[in-house]
């Protein structure tokens, strides 16, 4: 083990620090809105480029040499995609240049160049949920008037779910080296997760179960583990057994019925129900994913550019991340792309899993959010987390082997 000299450790602190707020930039937003009284929440530009700025200081510090020419690669065809975009589509595209470096490319760069402490930053995105205290009322507040149900803001929903994740496998992993803040902050977290599953959406809250899920499954050691996963997968067996066998309306009237009796109202299964009864559960996505492929089948190679479904479709987006990259980039486009998610998922288990345990557990935290948002909801050039993910494990050069020095 290489002990490390000053410039090491400081170019990790700031790493860890660039990280850690871009993790948690959509909800530092939410909270500096709540605070100032400012319903537009347009402080995303200054968390970035106060992102950059630690990012800058971590690399002078620490200049990173990327060995692994797959991380260069991914870049020029992000960039390259986004250029052809801005010049043969006629401005069809919804993708601005603000968004595109912000929640794409800076993420990107920040994953793959930064090498912080990935301890600390799961520890600093947990720290953050002290900034929530004081107006948890206004931001678990109803914003959904007139529906049948009440839920926050789905932006909101979403943004506070990297930082309760962060939470739940900080206890998972280190709660037995936590200190007494740490402690503190577990029932901090406890009790604003409750407020969250009371009010949240539906994909927000699945996000959250799949780190609980992840969480539960590779923490601990490995006979116990194997015991958790057998018990787990038979469980979710029968549970989706039992759903297809009953009517799911009547399952959802009794569970929501159930719970307003004890006077607990829980929007993902108001909403749910509401939904059922009406026919729409999925909300239209059929629609959507239908417009897709025939938007493929029109242009199977090239594609139509990078968020041009809008233009397209009149649907805001696919809502699905390999429908997205056949959508936009045609397969040209979606093979590399969905190529490099799917080396990421693999070599996150099968390597940084073995080589950096701290490193697999903020990747654990990114992937479980960023995916599971990307296969059912949000604009994949939006997912900040995607991309950080797609550089931590694009730009990862760990050897198979326990003897790697670090």
């Amino acid at each position: 083990m290489i002990r490390k000299n000053k410039k090491d450790s400081y170019s990790q602190l700031f790493g860890s620090m660039a990280i850690a707020i871009l993790i948690g930039a959509q909800y530092l937003n939410t909270i500096l809105g709540l605070y100032i009284n400012s319903s537009e929440e347009g402080y995303l530009i200054l968390i970035i480029g106060i992102v950059i700025i630690l990012s800058v200081i971590s690399f002078i510090y620490r200049p990173n040499v990327i060995v692994n020419i797959k991380y260069p690669a991914l870049l020029g065809i992000i960039i390259v995609a986004f250029l052809l975009t801005v010049s043969l589509t006629n401005g069809k595209s919804d993708l601005f240049i603000a968004d595109f470096l912000g929640m794409c490319l800076v993420p990107l760069i920040c994953g793959g160049v930064l090498q912080p402490d990935f301890k600390k930053v799961l520890s600093y995105c947990m720290w953050m949920i002290i900034l929530s205290i004081p107006v948890a009322n206004d931001l678990f507040a109803k914003s959904n008037m007139g529906q049948e149900y009440d839920a926050i803001k789905m932006n909101v929903s979403y943004a506070i779910v990297p930082i309760i994740g962060a939470g739940m496998l900080h206890f998972f992993f280190y709660r037995k080296e936590s200190n007494i803040f740490e402690k503190l902050l577990y029932v901090v977290l406890a009790l604003i997760t409750i407020m969250f599953v009371a009010m949240s959406y539906r994909g927000a809250l699945v996000a959250l179960m799949v780190v609980l899920f992840a969480g539960f499954m590779f923490s601990g050691n490995i006979k116990w583990r194997t015991i958790k996963r057998t018990i787990s997968i038979t469980l979710c067996f029968f549970i989706i057994i039992f759903l297809l066998l009953v009517d799911i309306n009547s399952v959802l009237l009794k569970v929501s019925t159930f719970f307003h009796s004890n006077n607990i109202n829980i929007a993902f299964i108001d909403k749910t129900s509401f939904l059922s009864s009406t026919g729409s559960l999925l909300q239209g996505r059929l629609d959507i994913w239908q417009s897709a492929i025939q938007g493929f089948k029109e242009s199977p190679l090239y594609g139509h550019g990078m968020a041009t479904f809008q233009s397209y479709t009149g649907y805001p987006f696919p809502h699905n991340i390999i429908l997205q990259f056949l959508f936009d980039g045609g397969l040209l486009l979606a093979i590399p792309l969905l190529g490099y998610v799917a080396n990421g998922v693999i070599r996150s288990f099968s390597v940084i899993r073995i080589v950096n345990r701290d490193k697999f557990i903020l990747i654990l935290l990114l992937l479980c959010i960023s995916l599971t948002r990307a296969m059912m909801s949000a604009e994949v050039w939006r997912i900040m987390l995607l991309w950080l993910f797609m550089g931590m494990v694009t730009s990862d050069y760990s050897k198979n082997s326990r003897n790697e020095i670090t």
